[in-house]
């Protein structure tokens, strides 16, 4: 996950996801900063899975696909709601599958198709647990959904595209 450290992006789910995996392979990346940060930190130590949750500063945008490269999946656990999610966009962008929380405008980003990401409910922590499994267990559908990820970004959140859809919502007033 990237983006800013809040309670309403839900990061406290994720981390008691990947207590519950049990698995030290899985590795949970935080890139960012916010008035949460201390309390995350906490709740990773305190849940026994410090060393598997990774607290990085933020960093350059021009350096987000190197950080993306070295993940399999980006999650977004967000329990508020979400207008748009750009770090979802990113994450997309870079070939990753996301797996993410139905709720806002996330849906309309991810697809509800699933092929490019996995939608779970907000704060289920069982759900996170499980469509973690999922890609742990299908890599080759995983690495899939990146694609159609990817693809789905280039597609359909260009700024030629954006600019297109204006243009149409403008004609039809």
């Amino acid at each position: 996950m990237r983006g800013r450290v809040v309670g309403w992006k839900g990061l406290s789910v994720a981390i008691d996801a990947i207590a519950q995996l049990r698995d030290e392979d899985v590795k949970l990346l935080i890139i960012g900063a916010g008035d949460a940060l201390g309390q995350l930190k906490n709740k990773a130590m305190v849940k026994g899975v410090a060393e598997q949750v990774i607290f990085h500063q933020p960093v350059e945008h021009a350096m987000l696909p190197e950080f993306y490269a070295a993940c399999d999946a980006g999650v977004f656990p967000s329990i508020g709601d979400e207008a748009f999610g750009i770090t979802i966009a990113e994450a997309m962008a870079c070939g990753k599958p996301v797996i993410a929380s139905y709720i806002g405008g996330i849906p309309e980003v991810v697809g509800n198709e699933q092929s490019a990401g996995l939608l779970v409910t907000p704060g289920d922590v069982t759900a996170m647990v499980k469509a973690i499994n999922h890609l742990r267990a299908l890599p080759d559908r995983g690495k899939a959904m990146g694609e159609n990820a990817r693809q789905r970004i280039a597609s359909h959140y260009t700024w030629q595209h954006s600019a297109q859809r204006l243009l149409q919502a403008l004609k039809t007033e």
